[in-house]
């Protein structure tokens, strides 16, 4: 019993002394940034209500409904970084660019033959960027 709380006491006096994330690091992997084609980071991801941009797919996919022909959308980006950390008195800085890709995919938008209700119909697929954690230290 006595060998039991020992290890016990060890294991909760040595946990005292771990650290993990905060609640710094828990808001920053649960927020999304915008990221999508250039309009829609212009307006700030107002485009989810507006439609008729091919970023509205993963937020509102009703929204490509407003198209009335097919496009084909790649939106490149390029990423600049920098951590700067300190750590026992020690300074560290790194910094970084690379190149990323916001958004890339395609709408293919018909219209029907004949005098029916449905005029159009659409249909998209892609893939969208909503954060970037590539930091290195």
């Amino acid at each position: 019993m006595k060998k039991l709380n020992f290890i016990s006491a060890v294991v909760v006096l040595l946990s005292l002394q771990a650290m993990a994330q905060n609640e710094v690091d828990a808001l920053r992997y649960a927020t999304t940034s915008v990221v999508g084609t250039a309009r829609y980071s212009a307006m700030g991801g107002a485009f989810g209500a507006l439609g008729a941009d091919f970023s509205t797919l993963s937020t509102n996919p009703g929204g490509i409904g407003l198209y009335k022909s097919s496009e084909f959308t790649m939106t490149p980006s390029v990423y600049f970084g920098s951590t700067n950390s300190t750590y026992l008195g020690m300074q560290a800085d790194d910094y970084k660019a690379n190149f990323n890709m916001g958004n890339a995919g395609f709408v293919v938008a018909k219209e029907l033959p004949g005098n029916s209700v449905i005029k159009y119909y659409q249909m998209g697929f892609g893939v969208n960027r909503t954060n970037n954690f590539n930091n290195r230290i």
